[in-house]
Formats: C-alpha cells, structure tokens, sequence
C-alpha cells in the first residue's frame, strides 16, 4: 500500500472511532490526532460527497478543551494540505463553522490554548478564501462579521496579548477586514471615538506641517500615529486596541505582525484622510460628513444630525452614557 493510500486507510480509521466511541475519550483524542497528522487525507475526506458526515464526526468529537485544540487543528491542517483549491475552507465556511468558533472562543475564554486553536482555524479559512480564484471573498468577510468573528477575535488577543501564535492570527484576521471592498466591513474595525481621534489627528498633523498626509509616506503617518490623544484613544478601542497591543509587544519578533499591524494602522488614518469624513448620528444612524455634525459638548464623543435627535438621545441613553465617557477621558 502506498504512503497516501495509507493515510486514507489511517483517515477512515479515525472517522470511525470518531463516531462509534465518542464516549471514550483517549480513542477520540487518538482519532482528532490522526486526522491532524495527516491533512491532505482528511481534506481529500472533506472535500468528497461525504462532506457532511466527516464534519459531523469531528464535531461531535469536539467536547472538551483538549478536543476543540485537536479538531480545530485538524481542520487547519486540512486547509493548510487544500490550499491552492481551497475546498475545504469553503466547506467549512458553508458549514458555520463560524458560529461553532464564536461560541467556544466564548465558552473558552480563558483558555489560551482553544482560543489559539481557534483564532487559528479562522485565520486559515480567511487566507484559503483569499487566495482561491471565484471564491465570493467579500461574502465570507461579511459573514464572518455578522456573526461576531471580528469583536470574538479582539477580545481574545486583550486576553491573551502574550500568546505570539494567537496574535498573528488575530492581526491577519483585522487585516483581512480592513482590506474588504466595502467600507462598511472597513468601519467595523474602528468605533466613532476612535474616527473622531483619527480626525482630530490628521488636522494636528496638517496644522504643524503644512500639509495633507500621504498615504505613501510612512514617516507622515508613523508621525499622526505618534499622536499621544490618538494613542490614548486606540488603546480604548475593542478591535484597534487588541490590535495596537499586539503589535507592540510581537512586532519586532514577528513579521506578519510587524507587517499587517502596522498596515492596519497605516490603512485606518488613510480611510479616514480619504473619506468625507462621515460618522453617523448617534440617534438615527444619518451619515454625517463634518460641515452637518452637531458634537455633544460634555463627551465630545457623540454625534448628531439635529438638536432633535440630540435630545432624544440625552433621554433615552446618553445622559448617563455622558457623565461615564467624561470620566474615563480625565482617567
């Protein structure tokens, strides 16, 4: 027998013990083993007319931390052998595999390992889709992000900023967001206060230059992001936060996150420069370019598009919301 007919057998074995003895654990961490050593078998499982029943069978095996480490790094691997045809993230993809990450990593989250895992797995599926031709790249992205992967992702590189693997997946994660066609999908990696300090940084920068900032001129931009109210501002952020932490603690020992962080960071000032500056209004949800946008004097955080809305808002949320954005500005 072959070496890869070997591996098919090795594959078919593992399926098997998945799904007649799930309720022995060492015989199911010996399965998720299996199918992790031997990717381009399992892919070649994943990818045939019984698609539906592999994943079912690696799922149901994934009960406990330790399982949830083995099968998702089983499904990277299978991803990782299926790169060039992409099948298998596309599977995956098709299969809310999304959903099932969210909800661990949620589960999990103090689990440096299944969030590693995890943050891994999504970053695999984000880079096969990426380099597939015809795959709907811009739908995987906006999936990906209705089903809270982005906010999922942040929050476990706060948690475990020291986890090196988990970061540079998570800041190729940011990046593949950013990158979207869409500038919805783009706005999702920044809140408003963080906007409103990318704008009021941008305007120091031209007040003390002289002159607009070019997107193709690191030290210009290397110079807004040296803005002390614009630092203070993105380590506050959910998505930029995670992401600026990341960076500064990886980016001389990493190179992806070297790299993709700093084009982030790079990418949101040169959103900000080149659109017309719009926010929406904090009641209604009106885009508002600048010359149209009422700022609250106490937070200088909310926005509006009338006085109207300024005092539906004061009643229904942002009295309270006010007094708190205040105090953490002064913290």
């Amino acid at each position: 027998m072959s070496r890869h007919g070997r591996d098919t057998a090795l594959v078919d074995m593992a399926l098997r013990r998945l799904q007649k003895e799930s309720n022995d654990a060492e015989k199911v961490k010996w399965a998720l083993q299996t199918l992790e050593k031997n990717g381009l078998a399992l892919a070649e499982a994943i990818i045939s007319p019984r698609t539906t029943s592999v994943l079912t069978k690696i799922l149901g095996g994934m009960t406990t931390a330790e399982t949830i480490v083995l099968g998702s790094n089983a499904f990277a691997a299978a991803i990782v052998a299926n790169h060039e045809e992409g099948g298998v993230a596309e599977e995956l993809y098709d299969r809310d595999i999304r959903d099932i990450s969210v909800d661990w990593m949620t589960a999990y989250g103090t689990d440096a390992s299944v969030q590693s895992a995890l943050v891994n797995l999504l970053g695999c599926i984000c880079d096969a889709t990426n380099s597939v031709k015809g795959c709907n790249q811009e739908g995987v992205i906006r999936h990906f992000l209705d089903g809270g992967v982005l906010s999922a992702v942040a929050t476990a590189m706060r948690q475990h900023v020291t986890e090196e693997l988990l970061c540079e997946a998570g800041t190729y994660i940011i990046y593949w967001f950013e990158c979207a066609k869409s500038e919805d999908i783009q706005r999702a990696v920044c809140g408003q206060p963080l906007n409103i300090a990318l704008e009021a940084a941008i305007a120091d920068f031209e007040a003390s230059t002289g002159t607009r900032p070019c997107r193709r001129n690191d030290t210009q931009l290397l110079e807004i992001l040296s803005n002390a109210a614009l630092l203070e501002e993105m380590d506050k952020d959910p998505v930029m936060g995670a992401l600026r932490r990341s960076y500064e603690r990886h980016k001389d020992t990493n190179k992806v996150i070297g790299s993709k962080g700093l084009e982030v960071q790079f990418a949101v000032i040169e959103r900000q420069r080149r659109e017309a500056k719009l926010f929406t209004c904090m009641n209604c949800d009106k885009g508002l370019p600048k010359s149209e946008r009422l700022i609250c004097g106490g937070c200088r955080v909310a926005i509006y598009c009338s006085k109207d809305c300024q005092r539906k808002h004061w009643k229904s949320t942002h009295k309270a919301d006010c007094k708190r954005q205040q105090g953490t500005q002064k913290s």
